[in-house]
């Protein structure tokens, strides 16, 4: 055993040890010593609430609305905190303390660089060498005197052996020709510089500010007022809606509430149709730039604007990350994109004659600052979000404050009632900080934009479903809607309706089938629930049978690939799949997440919990989860659980009501439960 006074100094060492692994990853970006105090503290415990200063608790616990100044000062505070999270994962060594050859070179006869040479069978641990590291020498993270640090990048040999190219003045002097090095992976910083540079604008761009922190409730009209002149059908709601983005005033963001169903990416694409049409028509120039938080809204977004046939392939551009070569995009979109020879995916640089033909560039928020090697300030007349209630406010916000200025027309479109935002920092997600706020959930449930609400300049709801039968739409609308949902259902929704076995012999197309299962925690911190895996697959083999014809008239079968099994938990995700794939390989089997956006004729929800009520009562979960379905939903739960929450007990309430409940009403399960 340890002595009390050798314990002490085993303490103290480790205490050095973390401290000048928190200065390393520091120095790298030139941090303050906050930061290191911060992350210093994140190696010994997690980044906990009672950490935080008292000040940072009340910036991140405001409510900043209307005062932007507020909001650059919480972005901030936000980015500093997932990147000193970010800066703790790297805190662990891909190299402890390994011999290598180190050579360096003067930089006389050519570039600086110096080599740190490390044989395989030193390495305990491949690792993947993509991306940057810090090098710097073991002995310095156990010392006080002043270290060197020194940035460069990774390759691996034929023969397995690692070699390190890093820079530094003082390299040659620091190191002798075999020595111990200490190598960590550089924090990931992108996103966290682009959220400062955001905080930065956010408070001095007030022209820009203003659009979207303190619109105003009746902004004034333009000096011409355009008449809507496209090619494509609308709705009264779409047309207000295409009628309000052609004739925006700049001064304020336009809101396009799109629910479910509704159209939203038809409506956006006819509303850039009327724009053309009326720029070109008094010879003006307009550019948009469209921008989603995932690639996968971006490609459905280009598909559909290719596909519509509005523009020349030459006038539109769909810019990717070269670290996606690998991944084949559509054959629509292919023809939009651009790549160079030998890097793949690209953005020209500096090709004016190629930049100025180009109409609408779409690309992710994450990576819309790589088109400033071809686009520049008040290069785009109009940008736009799409899905916009997936990316948190500062997300949403990039685009506008690096391209756009006074003069340039901003639109968000997207459902704040559907999933919004993921928060991966753990301190983040306390509900008291309001993280996960979405610029759309801003102004839709916020009393203080009512007014900017209520006026069809600033904000247009489209109200009219396409995708579902008519009672699926109707229960949506009725749970989260304020029944402002209408249906326009598609003539093939009810064709399951008189022939599935699963109805019996109603013609309501939901049940909420009862059932008493268990949730069984996994080593992964998820749940899953056998008994109800087992009735998702009792009521998937029961949906492919079929009642007999009356007429002897031919049934189209129900192909299994249009039904989609969803369920919040990843641990049941698998089971499902488990049980599914020599039955029903082609059934698709995911989480609410994945699944958003997305549609199948049935959908099966397998809610898991029994004992209590975890994601499910977050409202936008429930809210996506059954909105994806066009002819057929079935919902599998523990009512006794369930109706614990205000929004399921409607629900379960309303469909029992309607006769659309399994064991029916006059089973025993139900008594007492409202």
């Amino acid at each position: 055993m340890l002595r009390t006074d050798d314990f002490k100094t085993k303490i103290l060492q480790h205490a050095v040890y973390r401290d000048n692994v928190a200065a390393v990853l520091c120095n790298v970006y030139d941090l303050d010593g906050y930061y290191k105090t911060l992350l210093r503290h994140t190696l010994v415990r997690p980044l906990v609430y009672n950490v935080l200063s008292r000040q940072l608790q009340t910036f991140l616990k405001l409510p900043y609305e209307k005062n932007y100044q507020h909001a650059a000062t919480k972005f901030k505070i936000q980015a500093s905190l997932e990147f000193v999270e970010e800066m703790k994962k790297c805190a662990r060594p891909v190299i402890d303390a390994i011999v290598a050859t180190c050579f360096g070179a003067d930089g006389r006869s050519g570039p600086a660089i110096y080599t740190f040479t490390i044989k395989k069978l030193e390495v305990i641990d491949d690792f993947d060498t993509f991306g940057n590291f810090i090098i710097v020498k073991s002995c310095d993270l156990h010392g006080t005197a002043p270290f060197v640090v020194y940035q460069g990048t990774c390759e691996r040999k034929p023969n397995g052996d690692y070699i390190f190219y890093g820079s530094h003045a003082d390299a040659t002097s620091r190191f002798a020709k075999t020595d111990k090095i200490t190598v960590f992976r550089k924090p990931y910083s992108r996103e966290f510089e682009n959220w400062c540079r955001l905080a930065r604008d956010v408070y001095k761009m007030d022209d820009i500010s203003i659009k979207v922190f303190d619109p105003l409730p009746d902004p004034p009209e333009n000096s011409v007022i355009h008449q809507v002149q496209v090619s494509r059908a609308l709705n009264q709601s779409q047309e207000l809606a295409v009628k309000g983005l052609l004739n925006q005033n700049p001064r304020n963001a336009f809101v396009l509430f799109g629910p479910p169903g509704t159209g939203k990416t038809y409506t956006l694409i006819t509303a850039i149709e009327a724009i053309k049409n009326a720029f070109d028509k008094r010879n003006e120039n307009f550019r948009f730039l469209i921008c989603a938080h995932s690639n996968m809204a971006v490609d459905n977004f280009a598909i559909a604007l290719v596909n519509a046939g509005i523009f020349e392939n030459r006038e539109m551009f769909r810019a990717y990350s070269s670290q996606l070569n690998d991944s084949p995009c559509h054959p629509s979109i292919d023809r939009i994109t651009y790549s160079e020879r030998d890097a793949g995916y690209a953005v020209p640089h500096n090709q004016k004659n190629w930049s100025r033909e180009k109409r609408v560039v779409m690309c992710t928020i994450g990576f819309h600052r790589s088109l400033l090697k071809a686009f520049g300030i008040g290069d785009f007349s109009h940008i736009y979000i799409d899905e916009a209630g997936q990316a948190r406010d500062p997300e949403v916000l990039m685009p506008l404050f690096t391209f756009g200025n006074k003069n340039t027309c901003f639109a968000i479109a997207g459902d704040p009632k559907q999933l919004g935002p993921v928060i991966t920092s753990e301190i983040l997600r306390n509900p008291e900080y309001n993280c996960d706020l979405s610029t759309l959930s801003r102004l839709c449930d916020n009393n203080i934009y009512g007014e900017f609400c209520s006026n069809g300049k600033n904000f247009v709801m489209l109200n009219i479903n396409f995708r579902s039968q008519q009672y699926i739409t109707k229960l949506v609308s009725n749970l989260f809607y304020d029944n402002n949902l209408l249906s326009s259902e598609p003539s093939d929704c009810n064709d399951y309706i008189d022939r599935c076995i699963l109805l019996g012999n109603s013609k309501y197309p939901i049940i909420f089938w009862a059932v008493n299962g268990k949730e069984i925690r996994g080593s992964t911190l998820s749940f899953k629930n056998e008994f109800e895996a087992s009735v998702v697959c009792e009521a998937i083999y029961t949906l492919m049978q079929y009642k007999e014809n009356e007429n002897n008239e031919p049934i189209t079968p129900l192909i299994e690939s249009k039904i989609g099994v969803v369920t919040p938990y990843k641990d049941n995700v698998n089971e499902i799949k488990k049980r599914l794939q020599k039955s029903y390989p082609t059934v698709t089997v995911d989480c609410v997440e994945r699944y958003q956006g997305s549609e199948r004729d049935v959908i099966i929800f397998s809610a898991v919990r029994t004992e209590s009520l975890g994601f499910l009562s977050d409202s936008k979960r429930l809210c996506t989860a059954i909105s994806r379905p066009r002819k057929l939903l079935v919902i599998i739960g523990c009512p006794k659980l369930l109706v614990k929450d205000e929004k399921w007990k409607k629900m379960i309430y309303y469909l029992y009501q309607c006769g659309g409940v399994f064991p029916r009403r006059t089973d025993g399960i139900w008594n007492n439960l409202f």
